[in-house]
């Protein structure tokens, strides 16, 4: 019974300091990305706000889901800002968002076809594959961005 009685307690300890983060009554270093999530999951409309503060502080996942967010919500302005960050960082993921938009949204196969090349240069300077999914493996990937480097070319020479 006692034991019970602590655990008890213990939750009710734990629900009350999650609600201080959750209601941003508490100061100090949280998981912005997982409340970010969690806030989502919930409907909250602050979740954005905590993804984006972890992105910002340098989480490539926050990053990751924030594209992923934006584009399933068709925001496009704020996705590519995202996708460009990564890019920058040398995030595969985001060589293959880019590249998708460009052709598929703005109908621009050459600047997707960079984008790709620009991939594989970066794939061969770091002299090993590149995983950007974590539900394929790097040889699918590999040849994911060889066929996409070839259909991309064969489209622009039928243009």
């Amino acid at each position: 019974f006692e034991h019970n009685l602590v655990d008890i307690l213990t939750l009710v300890k734990l629900l009350i300091h999650m609600e201080k983060i959750i209601t941003n009554k508490i100061q100090g270093r949280i998981d912005n990305f997982g409340l970010g999530i969690y806030l989502e999951k919930n409907e909250r409309k602050d979740a954005v706000k905590h993804i984006i503060t972890a992105f910002d502080n340098g989480n490539i996942k926050a990053g990751i889901y924030l594209g992923n967010y934006y584009k399933k919500n068709k925001d496009w302005n704020n996705a590519i800002k995202v996708w460009y960050r990564l890019k920058e960082k040398g995030i595969e993921y985001a060589y293959i968002e880019l590249a998708k938009y460009f052709e598929h949204r703005r109908k621009e196969p050459e600047t997707a076809l960079d984008f790709m090349i620009e991939l594989k240069d970066l794939q061969n300077k770091k002299g090993s594959l590149l995983r950007w999914s974590l539900k394929e493996n790097a040889r699918n990937v590999y040849d994911n961005i060889y066929k996409r480097i070839n259909r991309l070319e064969n489209k622009i020479k039928k243009n």
